[in-house]
């Protein structure tokens, strides 16, 4: 939104490095926000009550694609009117460029199910999923016969069925029993970082985009294993989603002294 939440979202990126030529902003709706219920001192989860605003209007087409370049596109949860579109030509904008895509599918996109995403899994390079939803993304596209859904439970199956429908990567986080991920037919598992947990709150997009800077960094799984199990168990141990997050050099210095 043009108010005073949006120029402070744009100036705190801004000062992180992170490029805003591409920032879309929006005077007919206020900038968008999130209340967020942390509950049980056991269980660390959170309820989040969002109010889209000016997020609802954002629009990926080729006026706001026109002269970027990417080796990458990262592609998070999409929500809003526009999605689909969206999601599509972000997808597009990858073939053309020649881009690679790592893909974080939300829940409107795995309601979407099998059918409604293979065209856009046989463009992936990377599909991160945590284990919930890899159950239910593999459930839209097997049949099981009489076969118990309790199978999908062991997340090699999960890994060989989903890699089968185009992603060359396929990871899927598991919470405190680490992460399990294929490529190219070998199947490893990474176990968690340990630490104390405060919030879970944002805790999946830790890992993942650091996965995803460890594997541009070094191009190999082990490097972007360690990177994202790093930055997930830094961001448990501080309130919120931001708050936790580790800089490149934080990272180095610390899959440095465990390896």
């Amino acid at each position: 939104g043009a108010d005073a939440e949006g120029e402070h979202l744009r100036a705190h990126v801004a000062q992180r490095g992170v490029g805003v030529g591409a920032l879309q902003t929006d005077a007919r709706l206020p900038t968008g926000s999130s209340f967020l219920v942390c509950v049980g001192k056991s269980e660390h989860d959170h309820v989040a009550f969002v109010f889209r605003g000016a997020n609802d209007r954002l629009e990926v087409d080729d006026a706001a694609l026109k002269g970027l370049r990417a080796r990458w596109v990262y592609l998070t949860a999409q929500s809003g009117p526009r999605w689909g579109s969206n999601l599509r030509n972000a997808y597009a904008f990858a073939r053309r460029t020649g881009a690679q895509v790592a893909f974080n599918p939300g829940a409107k996109q795995l309601a979407e199910g099998r059918r409604g995403l293979e065209r856009l899994l046989q463009q992936t390079q990377v599909l991160l999923l945590n284990k919930d939803e890899a159950i239910e993304l593999a459930l839209s596209g097997i049949r099981l016969g009489k076969r118990h859904p309790g199978f999908l439970n062991k997340p090699v199956y999960l890994l060989n069925i989903l890699s089968e429908w185009g992603p060359k990567v396929v990871v899927i986080t598991d919470g405190e029993r680490g992460a399990h991920a294929i490529a190219g037919g070998s199947v490893v598992h990474v176990p968690a970082v340990r630490r104390r947990v405060v919030d879970t709150t944002g805790v999946g997009d830790a890992f993942g985009a650091a996965f995803l800077a460890g594997y541009l960094h070094g191009g190999d799984l082990k490097r972007a294993w360690q990177w994202g199990a790093h930055n997930a168990a830094n961001v448990l141990t501080k309130i919120g989603a931001q708050a936790g997050i580790l800089t490149r050099a934080q990272l180095l210095e610390q899959v440095r002294g465990k390896s």
